[in-house]
C-alpha cells in the first residue's frame, strides 16, 4: 500500500493518456463516460491509472481515451 499512498501524494500528475477530445489526463481528473462521473486514480492491484466509479466499477487505462475530461479535483484547492 505504500506505492498507492506515494502515488496519491504526487498530486495531479500526467498519466500519459488523452481523453476522447485529446485533453491530457492527470491523476484526480473528473471524467465522464456514458453519463457517469469517474475519478482518475492509481489502482493498487492492477498497478495502473484507472477511472474509478463510486460503485467500484472502473475503466482500465487502455480505455481512458473513451472518457471526456471535465475538471481536475486538485486544482485551486487550498493547501
Amino acid at each position: 500500500m505504500d506505492t498507492f499512498r506515494d502515488k496519491l501524494r504526487l498530486g495531479a500528475i500526467d498519466i500519459n493518456q488523452n481523453d476522447k477530445n485529446g485533453v491530457f489526463l492527470r491523476q484526480f481528473d473528473e471524467v465522464r463516460y456514458k453519463e457517469e462521473k469517474y475519478i482518475i486514480i492509481w489502482h493498487p492491484i492492477y498497478e495502473e491509472f484507472v477511472a474509478s466509479h463510486h460503485t467500484r466499477k472502473f475503466i482500465p487505462y487502455e480505455l481512458l481515451n473513451r472518457v471526456e475530461y471535465k475538471k481536475n479535483l486538485k486544482e485551486n484547492v487550498p493547501k
